[in-house]
């Protein structure tokens, strides 16, 4: 028998860190609002399709708000439809699209009668519509900003006793992830070394060991918010 007061809504809560390259995930729990069992039909419990859409990206973690803000620009899509296990086990909803610029993304669903099976919507309210709200917490992501830097020495030559300097010029690959409203910092440390020889020592990769007789002279952080 139809029930109309059963009404499908539902929580996520979404992978926090998402590399470059990677695709957005959402985890999805569904549930009824209200007293109203889930519906069910000959073949069991009913399926109910629901769509998010991925935001992004924002400098800082967007303010909640139950609509979407105008322009805010889109990322990705995806949608899950329950099974056979009914509303009792999250689903996992992967985006269309990969994560191609640092910053925050939030998912926004919906659950419309529209988009259900026409048995599936003769349980549904008519009209029946369940969007959450816009930058919840649970529902963002984060795509790390990518800091690199470029370093050269103020002197080419120093005399004994000297002191060694060297100035950085620092790079973001998009824009500086904030937390409330400020760029992260980010600490850069760099170590001078000596090496022994009349030559310079050859440039080579980080990853290769030191030249034999290599020695360390100390180091030094830097402390940067900004390129």
């Amino acid at each position: 028998n139809r029930d109309p007061s059963f009404s499908p809504i539902l929580s996520t809560t979404a992978t926090t860190f998402v590399r470059a390259g990677e695709a957005f995930t959402d985890e999805v729990l569904f549930a009824t609002s209200g007293t109203a069992p889930w519906a069910n039909s000959a073949a069991g419990f009913m399926p109910i399709t629901a769509t998010g859409t991925v935001y992004g990206p924002f400098d800082s973690q967007p303010s909640e708000s139950a609509t979407v803000p105008a322009g805010a620009p889109v990322a990705g899509t995806a949608s899950v439809t329950t099974g056979v296990e009914g509303p009792d086990v999250p689903y996992q909803a992967v985006a269309d699209s990969t994560a191609d610029a640092p910053g925050y993304y939030t998912w926004v669903w919906n659950i419309s009668a529209s988009a259900q099976t026409t048995i599936a919507q003769r349980f549904l309210p008519p009209n029946y519509s369940f969007t959450d709200a816009f930058g919840l917490v649970a529902e963002t992501s984060i795509v790390p900003s990518v800091m690199t830097a470029v370093s050269q020495i103020t002197e080419p030559e120093i005399p004994l006793s000297g002191l060694s300097n060297d100035a950085i010029a620092v790079s973001a690959n998009g824009p500086w992830t904030q937390v409330g409203g400020s760029n992260i910092p980010v600490t850069f440390t760099g170590t001078a070394y000596f090496v022994p020889g009349a030559t310079a020592p050859a440039r080579q990769a980080a990853s290769a060991p030191l030249p034999a007789g290599t020695v360390e002279l100390g180091s030094t952080s830097l402390v940067v918010t900004e390129p």
